[in-house]
């Protein structure tokens, strides 16, 4: 029996037309965290065919692969198996996409140093100056006080399924046994749907890897209720969308990560050559595999650097893993 189909995992409520909430969600300087730890193989189309993948020798799984598996089964494989270089070049884009991840990675590191007490210059140039003008006058509201434990860019990841579940936190506010926030810097053009960020991976991983993790860590056992996530949005810095935690939406997670792990490990046990490619046609516009599928599109070299590489690319804002700054020594690794 084949796995589910990875669009099974799309939320049943998204018709189309909320489709451009997803992009831009996607498309702005952060959201999705690769993991796998190595550069990309560059791997022919005829090479690809040939052998099926296997897991990398490290993977661990994120928000990151898993939304990409449910946004399409053969970009996570090309992506996070193959690890197969882009074979389309996008042409016309390059220098602004740069830009883009240049000043969302600036606009956290000057947030993480005035986290951490720093006197941190303030910005003359925009969007980070208007950026950083937002998060000084609407900084999240209601974060615990003393006694608190205070980390800034913190990697954490638990037993899942025989592998590791990995979240990287750019905000979290604990007080050891009664309360942890959450807080994650969005630097996207608009806020979304808050229906859209509750169906996305990144709030679930980030909810169960701190429930798992920071329970062990901090006195004991620490309820899921204690536990929230802020979204706060540069665009937006005085609406900020917030997720409380439940055990009934810590087990309703650990039930979804069951399945679509379940249906990973499946397809790669069996060995399947060519993993199912996504109904939506309209995705494929924004991902560079799509030569390799025979799904090549209309130029685009006229659109963004943002809506070009949608959600074929991690979050720009969160630097991506790789061997230079690999989770050995960042990770916390929590045995439970």
């Amino acid at each position: 029996m084949l796995p589910p189909d990875p669009d099974s995992f799309l939320p049943a409520a998204l018709e189309p037309e909320d489709q451009s909430a997803i992009g831009d969600l996607d498309n702005e300087v952060e959201a999705d965290l690769d993991m796998d730890l190595f550069e990309p193989i560059l791997v022919s189309r005829a090479s690809v065919a040939v052998n099926p993948p296997g897991f990398p020798p490290i993977f661990q799984y994120s928000q990151d692969n898993l939304q990409a598996y449910t946004v399409c089964a053969r970009r996570f494989q090309l992506r996070h198996l193959v690890r197969q270089a882009w074979p389309e070049p996008v042409t016309g884009a390059i220098d602004e996409l740069e830009d883009e991840l240049q000043i969302g990675d600036h606009f956290h590191r000057l947030v993480e140093r005035h986290s951490l007490g720093i006197v941190v210059p303030p910005p003359i140039d925009t969007p980070l100056a208007d950026w950083w003008q937002a998060f000084l006058h609407h900084p999240p509201r209601d974060l615990p006080t003393d006694p608190l434990i205070r980390k800034v860019e913190a990697f954490y990841s638990v037993p899942f399924g025989g592998r590791r579940l990995v979240a990287k936190f750019d905000l979290l506010a604990i007080v050891p046994g009664e309360r942890v926030v959450i807080v994650d810097w969005k630097t996207s053009s608009r806020p979304p749907d808050r229906q859209l960020l509750a169906e996305r991976w990144q709030t679930a991983v980030y909810l169960y890897v701190a429930a798992e993790a920071l329970t062990r860590e901090y006195g004991g056992a620490l309820p899921p209720a204690s536990i929230s996530l802020i979204y706060w949005f540069a665009a937006a810095p005085d609406q900020p969308i917030i997720f409380q935690h439940s055990t009934a939406d810590h087990e309703r997670y650990r039930a979804r990560l069951n399945q679509i792990t379940d249906a990973i490990e499946s397809r790669v046990a069996a060995g399947e050559m060519i993993w199912p490619l996504t109904d939506r046609i309209d995705r494929c516009q924004t991902c560079t595999f799509r030569v390799l599928c025979d799904r090549t599109a209309t130029s685009v070299s006229d659109r963004s650097a943002s809506a070009i590489m949608g959600d074929a690319l991690p979050d720009l804002d969160e630097e991506p893993i790789t061997l230079d700054n690999a989770f050995f020594d960042d990770t916390a690794e929590v045995e439970l």
